[in-house]
């Protein structure tokens, strides 16, 4: 017997709820950002990347929110972040695991 699909309602109330979760989640490794930045002397690289990043991810979310386009811009952002953070960290090896952590969050959009 097949399932239908959950009603579109509640559909956009989830990519809502994602978009959410992912931008918090954005907000959180601009955080990190920055603190690796003054750690490895490079503050204002830090500094003006999370902030394009985070605001680009904010804007997105804010104007179309639950919308595809959204979770594009979102996820780019997310992963963008995660570079920003190797790329400040000079490569060291421990922040590559933050792609497979990048990974597991994006899997809030369940698509």
């Amino acid at each position: 017997m097949p399932t239908s699909a959950p009603p579109r309602s509640a559909r956009s109330a989830h990519a809502v709820q994602a978009d959410r979760i992912i931008l918090a989640t954005l907000a959180l490794s601009a955080l990190i950002a920055v603190a690796l930045g003054l750690h490895f002397g490079q503050a204002m690289t830090a500094i003006v990347g999370a902030a394009a990043l985070l605001a680009l991810g904010a804007s997105a979310a804010l104007t179309a929110g639950g919308s595809l386009a959204a979770r594009l811009v979102l996820s780019g952002s997310l992963m963008a972040m995660t570079a920003l953070h190797i790329q400040l960290g000079r490569g060291t090896l421990e922040l590559h695991f933050g792609v497979f952590v990048t990974l597991g969050v994006l899997l809030v959009y369940q698509d």
